[in-house]
């Protein structure tokens, strides 16, 4: 492994090394030739506020986000990344900059027969592996048939479409900017998680870097 770059040295270097990625719309996604979204544009705010250019590595599987930093592949991860117990041993994080919930999308056909959680027991659910939704869901419906996808959720809204799953655990945003934004003619109807309604169970995304590095958490944006 190379040794973590110190905040000096990142600045010395003139560069930033941010993973992130480029399929997660509205966070990270491409589109008329332009790399666009939430994540993206914090990265270009970090980088910038360092006085270094900023340079994005893609990943695509959200279990290598600690593994990355571990390695000292990158410096940073903004890649709609949550606080939890058990990554806080690993890496450290920012204050939030965006906040997320757990939602679930099914057919609008389905809307009778899939009206909560708890009607996701004995159904089958798309998830994205190391996800906290995948949580979520073991919490709000134990029986429910886990389909845990390895990357992004295109898969698991293919498989919805084509019948061969019964909905999708995802995020608040992409949910929602996949359902503004649907391919195909199939309707989409998304459930609010239980969690949507107390604010404290809300996701904070962060960006995230090496522990010993932490002070690159508090620099201050440059809007």
């Amino acid at each position: 492994y190379q040794a973590i770059r110190t905040l000096e040295e990142i600045r010395n270097s003139g560069v930033l090394n941010i993973a992130t990625r480029n399929n997660v719309p509205p966070m990270g996604f491409e589109k008329g030739g332009d790399l666009l979204g939430i994540d993206i544009e914090l990265a270009n705010k970090l980088a910038s506020s360092l006085d270094v250019k900023p340079k994005l590595i893609f990943f695509n599987d959200i279990t290598q986000r600690e593994e990355m930093l571990v390695n000292t592949t990158v410096d940073v991860v903004i890649s709609s990344y949550s606080r939890t117990e058990a990554r806080e041993k690993k890496v450290g994080f920012s204050k939030p900059y965006f906040n997320s919930a757990s939602v679930v999308m099914i057919r609008s056909t389905d809307q009778d027969i899939i009206k909560n959680y708890v009607d996701l027991n004995h159904k089958k659910v798309a998830v994205l592996q190391g996800s906290i939704n995948e949580g979520d869901l073991r919490q709000f419906a134990p029986y429910a048939e886990i389909k845990s996808i390895e990357g992004n959720m295109n898969i698991g809204y293919e498989n919805l479409y084509k019948g061969n799953i019964d909905a999708v655990a995802y995020d608040k945003p992409m949910i929602e900017y996949y359902i503004a934004n649907k391919k195909h003619e199939a309707g989409y109807y998304f459930r609010k998680s239980p969690l949507i309604n107390d604010k404290s169970n809300w996701k904070e995304n962060n960006f995230s870097t090496q522990k010993k590095n932490i002070e690159i958490t508090s620099i201050p944006l440059q809007v």
